[in-house]
């Protein structure tokens, strides 16, 4: 993850590395954190998604899971595994009775979303844009 982290993070200057252990594990045991890696064959790390579900606050008959991150090691990038891996993810979110999945995607330092491409081709479609400042 601190790889992860360096890569895309906004503000590190101002928003050090430093996760919340105890409520990823708060999470996880409330059924509310959704984790999936991809390993290459020495077992090695090499990509991973978390998603955290919860109903809607407007619509609470309606299950959404919302990504916390999702990467893939900059080796294994453009080779379908960042593919597989939404689609795995959508197959276990869909057993689990989720009905809505929104993935959170990073800007660039252009501007441009890296993830646009892919996202549309798995049928993503953006319906929100965030805008953040530090305070």
């Amino acid at each position: 993850m601190r790889r992860h982290y360096a890569e895309v993070a906004d503000w590190q200057d101002q928003c050090p590395f430093d996760p919340q252990w105890d409520q990823y594990v708060a999470m996880e045991l409330a059924g509310h954190l959704r984790v999936l890696s991809a390993r290459d064959p020495s077992h090695q790390l090499v990509g991973y998604t978390s998603t955290i579900v919860a109903p809607l606050l407007h619509s609470q008959r309606v299950l959404r899971a919302r990504s916390d991150a999702f990467y893939v090691d900059p080796l294994f990038r453009h080779a379908g595994l960042g593919a597989a891996m939404f689609q795995r993810c959508e197959q276990d979110l869909r057993r689990q009775g989720v009905h809505r999945m929104e993935w959170i995607a990073k800007c660039a330092r252009d501007g441009t979303v890296p993830a646009d491409t892919l996202l549309r081709r798995l049928g993503y479609v953006p319906f929100e844009v965030a805008y953040g400042k530090m305070l």
